[in-house]
């Protein structure tokens, strides 16, 4: 039997105001935000780090519904269909508040997705408004609608490196977690 009790104080002990582990579709990702809106509202916080935790949160939900690639092959992980499963969790310490999502992502694109956030977090403030321009101007857009302007968003509104993490599930899978951190002082 699942100690729910013990789960409850983890949960509490970790200061985590949403979790969630399912199909990232856009009813489910609505829901979400419409939490994390009024969890906000109940923070002691400024309405300016308020916005941009709100922003980076849209991004994060956003690049789990837009980029879990329909190319996974549709294995069966423990039940879950792996192209639609995500997991995101959005807590607060007593520094930060802290974001972390998870989705599976075919191995092919591994490397580049590797490759970019290395290259973003390698940047400086004026280095990522420059380049966050730059794609604007040159109209770099992906197929899924992106140019990677939502981790670049990340990183300038919280100005914090993202935490990256790739896990091999098989030969053609990986399972991808992001972090971001937002200091609130």
């Amino acid at each position: 039997m699942v100690n729910v009790h013990h789960l409850f104080s983890q949960m509490t002990s970790n200061e985590i105001l949403l979790s969630y582990k399912g199909d990232a579709n856009k009813e489910v990702l609505s829901s979400m935000l419409d939490i994390i809106e009024v969890k906000l509202d109940t923070t002691n916080v400024s309405s300016k780090l308020k916005k941009k935790l709100y922003n980076i949160l849209v991004e994060c939900l956003q690049n789990l519904y837009h980029h879990i690639d329909e190319s996974v092959e549709k294995d069966s992980i423990k039940g879950i269909i792996a192209n639609s499963a995500a997991i995101f969790m959005f807590s607060k310490s007593e520094s930060s508040f802290n974001i972390c999502t998870g989705n599976y992502i075919d191995s092919n694109d591994v490397e580049k997705l590797r490759e970019r956030i290395t290259y973003i977090n390698s940047m400086g403030k004026d280095e990522l408004k420059a380049y966050h321009k730059q794609i604007l101007n040159n109209g770099e857009i992906s197929i899924k609608g992106g140019g990677g302007l939502g981790l670049i968003d990340m990183v300038r509104k919280s100005e914090n490196k993202l935490g990256y993490c790739f896990q091999k599930v098989n030969k053609n899978m990986y399972f991808f977690t992001l972090e971001i951190k937002l200091s609130i002082h």
